[in-house]
């Protein structure tokens, strides 16, 4: 066994807003890869005239997922939920 010391990091100060607006730089690259994986996603399905059962469109699915959470959190007898 190692009985070297080991160096510990001081605790960060100040707010937790300041500290992540301080590493938002380093979320830019990835919200840029996922935005443009998206858009290009969104637009392959229909230039390559794929079948909308085999891989549908991001917008689509975040439709499907929008009205359906929102017909979950309706309660039982409102007109949201009566189909």
């Amino acid at each position: 066994m190692s009985t070297a010391p080991v160096v510990v990091q001081p605790v960060p100060r100040g707010t937790l807003a300041g500290r992540v607006g301080k590493r938002m730089v380093d979320w830019v690259p990835a919200l840029v890869v996922l935005v443009v994986v998206l858009v290009v996603w969104q637009e392959s399905i229909e230039i390559l005239h794929i079948k909308k059962f085999l891989a549908p469109q991001p917008t689509a699915i975040a439709s499907t997922f929008w009205q359906t959470a929102t017909n979950c959190s309706a309660p039982a007898g409102s007109p949201s939920r009566r189909r």
